[in-house]
Protein backbone atom coordinates (compact mmCIF):
# COMPACT_ATOMS: atom_id res chain seq x y z
CA UNK A 1 0.00 0.00 0.00
CA UNK A 2 1.13 3.47 -0.90
CA UNK A 3 2.65 5.83 2.16
CA UNK A 4 0.17 8.81 3.39
CA UNK A 5 0.21 11.45 5.49
CA UNK A 6 -2.30 11.42 8.62
CA UNK A 7 -3.67 14.99 9.83
CA UNK A 8 -5.83 15.68 12.84
CA UNK A 9 -4.01 13.69 15.53
CA UNK A 10 -1.27 16.46 16.60
CA UNK A 11 1.74 16.59 14.59
CA UNK A 12 1.65 14.87 11.07
CA UNK A 13 2.10 10.89 11.09
CA UNK A 14 3.59 9.37 7.76
CA UNK A 15 1.52 5.74 7.65
CA UNK A 16 1.49 2.99 5.45
CA UNK A 17 4.32 0.77 6.53
CA UNK A 18 5.19 -2.07 7.82
CA UNK A 19 4.27 -3.02 11.76
CA UNK A 20 6.09 -2.37 13.87
CA UNK A 21 8.93 -0.40 13.02
CA UNK A 22 7.31 1.56 9.76
CA UNK A 23 3.99 1.50 10.21
CA UNK A 24 3.67 4.93 12.51
CA UNK A 25 6.46 7.82 11.55
CA UNK A 26 6.42 11.30 12.65
CA UNK A 27 6.27 13.30 9.59
CA UNK A 28 8.64 15.40 10.94
CA UNK A 29 11.30 12.74 11.24
CA UNK A 30 10.72 11.00 8.14
CA UNK A 31 10.63 13.39 5.28
CA UNK A 32 11.26 10.29 2.97
CA UNK A 33 8.68 7.56 2.66
CA UNK A 34 9.79 3.90 3.99
CA UNK A 35 11.47 1.84 1.34
CA UNK A 36 9.26 -0.95 -1.47
CA UNK A 37 10.62 -3.14 0.86
CA UNK A 38 9.21 -1.85 3.93
CA UNK A 39 5.87 -0.36 3.06
CA UNK A 40 2.79 -2.77 3.73
CA UNK A 41 1.29 -5.37 1.39
CA UNK A 42 -1.71 -5.91 3.59
CA UNK A 43 -3.63 -5.35 6.89
CA UNK A 44 -4.94 -7.68 9.46
CA UNK A 45 -8.42 -5.96 10.92
CA UNK A 46 -9.78 -7.50 14.34
CA UNK A 47 -13.18 -7.07 15.62
CA UNK A 48 -15.44 -6.81 18.05
CA UNK A 49 -18.76 -6.90 18.57
CA UNK A 50 -22.04 -7.33 21.01
CA UNK A 51 -23.97 -10.58 20.06
CA UNK A 52 -27.24 -10.20 21.91
CA UNK A 53 -27.77 -6.48 19.35
CA UNK A 54 -27.79 -5.67 15.84
CA UNK A 55 -25.52 -2.80 17.47
CA UNK A 56 -22.23 -1.51 16.06
CA UNK A 57 -19.02 -3.69 15.43
CA UNK A 58 -15.93 -1.84 16.60
CA UNK A 59 -12.61 -2.11 14.82
CA UNK A 60 -10.46 -2.94 17.60
CA UNK A 61 -7.18 -3.40 16.21
CA UNK A 62 -5.64 -2.89 12.71
CA UNK A 63 -2.15 -3.99 11.68
CA UNK A 64 -0.40 -3.00 8.55
CA UNK A 65 2.19 -6.43 7.55
CA UNK A 66 4.42 -7.69 4.75
CA UNK A 67 3.14 -10.52 3.55
CA UNK A 68 5.23 -13.36 4.71
CA UNK A 69 5.73 -11.37 8.00
CA UNK A 70 3.59 -14.37 10.27
CA UNK A 71 2.65 -17.88 10.37
CA UNK A 72 0.23 -20.12 11.58
CA UNK A 73 2.24 -20.42 15.24
CA UNK A 74 3.05 -16.05 15.55
CA UNK A 75 -1.19 -15.75 14.72
CA UNK A 76 -1.96 -18.53 17.17
CA UNK A 77 -0.27 -16.41 19.54
CA UNK A 78 -1.57 -13.65 18.33
CA UNK A 79 -5.33 -14.05 18.32
CA UNK A 80 -4.36 -15.39 22.28
CA UNK A 81 -3.31 -12.20 23.10
CA UNK A 82 -6.80 -10.17 21.54
CA UNK A 83 -9.11 -12.71 22.94
CA UNK A 84 -7.20 -11.93 26.56
CA UNK A 85 -7.63 -8.69 26.34
CA UNK A 86 -11.32 -8.65 25.53
CA UNK A 87 -11.14 -11.04 28.73
CA UNK A 88 -10.23 -8.56 31.17
CA UNK A 89 -12.58 -5.59 29.38
CA UNK A 90 -15.44 -7.75 29.63
CA UNK A 91 -14.79 -8.75 33.67
CA UNK A 92 -13.22 -11.88 33.11
CA UNK A 93 -15.56 -13.42 30.89
CA UNK A 94 -14.09 -14.65 27.76
CA UNK A 95 -15.55 -14.29 23.68
CA UNK A 96 -18.44 -16.87 22.83
CA UNK A 97 -17.48 -17.26 18.81
CA UNK A 98 -14.52 -16.44 17.14
CA UNK A 99 -15.30 -15.54 13.10
CA UNK A 100 -12.55 -15.60 10.63
CA UNK A 101 -11.41 -16.34 7.36
CA UNK A 102 -9.88 -19.43 5.68
CA UNK A 103 -6.42 -17.77 5.59
CA UNK A 104 -3.80 -20.45 6.11
CA UNK A 105 -2.57 -18.01 9.36
CA UNK A 106 -6.02 -18.98 10.88
CA UNK A 107 -5.00 -23.27 10.77
CA UNK A 108 -3.75 -23.81 14.18
CA UNK A 109 -6.55 -21.37 15.71
CA UNK A 110 -9.55 -23.43 14.01
CA UNK A 111 -7.82 -26.68 14.62
CA UNK A 112 -7.62 -26.38 18.55
CA UNK A 113 -10.87 -23.95 18.94
CA UNK A 114 -12.31 -27.54 17.24
CA UNK A 115 -10.59 -29.71 19.65
CA UNK A 116 -8.68 -31.82 16.80
CA UNK A 117 -4.96 -30.63 17.48
CA UNK A 118 -5.07 -29.60 21.20
CA UNK A 119 -2.43 -31.92 21.90
CA UNK A 120 -0.22 -31.02 19.32
CA UNK A 121 -0.64 -27.35 20.36
CA UNK A 122 -0.61 -27.92 24.09
CA UNK A 123 2.85 -26.70 24.47
CA UNK A 124 2.05 -22.96 22.38
CA UNK A 125 -1.02 -23.15 24.62
CA UNK A 126 0.51 -23.64 28.02
CA UNK A 127 2.98 -20.61 28.00
CA UNK A 128 -0.39 -18.23 27.27
CA UNK A 129 -1.95 -16.60 29.55
CA UNK A 130 -5.62 -17.01 27.48
CA UNK A 131 -5.22 -20.50 25.76
CA UNK A 132 -3.59 -22.61 28.82
CA UNK A 133 -7.28 -21.52 31.02
CA UNK A 134 -9.26 -23.44 28.15
CA UNK A 135 -10.69 -26.94 27.85
CA UNK A 136 -11.98 -29.43 25.90
CA UNK A 137 -15.25 -31.73 26.25
CA UNK A 138 -16.08 -34.54 23.89
CA UNK A 139 -20.14 -34.38 23.58
CA UNK A 140 -20.30 -37.74 21.62
CA UNK A 141 -18.64 -41.15 21.41
CA UNK A 142 -19.44 -41.27 17.61
CA UNK A 143 -16.49 -42.83 15.92
CA UNK A 144 -14.11 -41.07 13.79
CA UNK A 145 -15.44 -37.97 15.15
CA UNK A 146 -12.33 -35.91 16.33
CA UNK A 147 -13.65 -32.50 17.31
CA UNK A 148 -14.40 -31.38 20.94
CA UNK A 149 -15.82 -28.34 22.47
CA UNK A 150 -13.96 -26.08 23.52
CA UNK A 151 -14.59 -24.17 26.88
CA UNK A 152 -12.82 -21.16 28.58
CA UNK A 153 -14.33 -21.19 32.35
CA UNK A 154 -17.91 -22.19 32.09
CA UNK A 155 -18.78 -20.72 28.67
CA UNK A 156 -18.18 -22.50 25.18
CA UNK A 157 -16.32 -20.83 22.85
CA UNK A 158 -17.14 -21.31 18.75
CA UNK A 159 -15.27 -21.02 15.75
CA UNK A 160 -16.43 -20.57 12.41
CA UNK A 161 -15.63 -19.37 8.64
CA UNK A 162 -17.48 -16.03 8.61
CA UNK A 163 -20.70 -16.04 6.28
CA UNK A 164 -18.85 -13.82 3.85
CA UNK A 165 -15.76 -16.15 3.26
CA UNK A 166 -17.86 -18.82 3.07
CA UNK A 167 -19.80 -17.33 -0.05
CA UNK A 168 -16.65 -16.53 -1.40
CA UNK A 169 -15.97 -19.85 -1.62
CA UNK A 170 -18.81 -21.20 -2.60
CA UNK A 171 -17.99 -18.80 -5.80
CA UNK A 172 -14.36 -19.94 -6.19
CA UNK A 173 -15.76 -23.60 -5.85
CA UNK A 174 -17.96 -22.87 -8.41
CA UNK A 175 -15.40 -21.52 -10.91
CA UNK A 176 -13.08 -24.86 -10.81
CA UNK A 177 -13.56 -28.12 -13.16
CA UNK A 178 -11.50 -30.16 -10.50
CA UNK A 179 -14.21 -31.01 -8.08
CA UNK A 180 -17.83 -31.39 -7.48
CA UNK A 181 -20.04 -29.64 -5.33
CA UNK A 182 -23.58 -29.88 -4.00
CA UNK A 183 -25.46 -27.26 -2.96
CA UNK A 184 -29.37 -28.57 -1.21
CA UNK A 185 -30.26 -31.57 -3.98
CA UNK A 186 -27.90 -29.68 -7.10
CA UNK A 187 -25.03 -31.26 -7.78
CA UNK A 188 -22.54 -29.32 -10.32
CA UNK A 189 -19.93 -31.59 -11.70
CA UNK A 190 -17.20 -29.25 -14.01
CA UNK A 191 -19.40 -26.18 -12.83
CA UNK A 192 -16.63 -24.32 -14.62
CA UNK A 193 -18.95 -24.51 -17.94
CA UNK A 194 -21.93 -24.30 -16.54
CA UNK A 195 -23.72 -20.72 -17.68
CA UNK A 196 -19.79 -19.28 -17.91
CA UNK A 197 -19.24 -19.60 -14.54
CA UNK A 198 -15.20 -18.74 -15.45
CA UNK A 199 -16.52 -14.82 -16.14
CA UNK A 200 -19.98 -13.94 -13.76
CA UNK A 201 -19.84 -12.75 -10.59
CA UNK A 202 -20.74 -13.89 -6.86
CA UNK A 203 -24.10 -12.59 -6.99
CA UNK A 204 -24.51 -14.23 -9.96
CA UNK A 205 -23.33 -17.66 -9.41
CA UNK A 206 -25.09 -17.79 -5.78
CA UNK A 207 -28.53 -16.98 -7.55
CA UNK A 208 -27.96 -19.85 -10.19
CA UNK A 209 -27.43 -22.47 -7.26
CA UNK A 210 -30.54 -20.66 -5.56
CA UNK A 211 -33.02 -21.22 -8.59
CA UNK A 212 -32.11 -24.82 -9.23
Amino acid sequence: MPPEVLYGLGEPWLVGGAHPDFSWLPLAEHRVPPSADNLADLCFSACVKNLVSRGPCWDCQMLPRKYKQTNATSHFQHIGDLLDACRKANHGHGPLVLAHDAHMNHLKVTAFCMGVAATQLAADAASHPFWQLCSFHSRTSMPFWPFRQLTYGKHLLFVTVDAGHVQKAIARAGRTHIRKIQLGSFWAPRPSRLQGFSNVSLCQILAFFHDQ
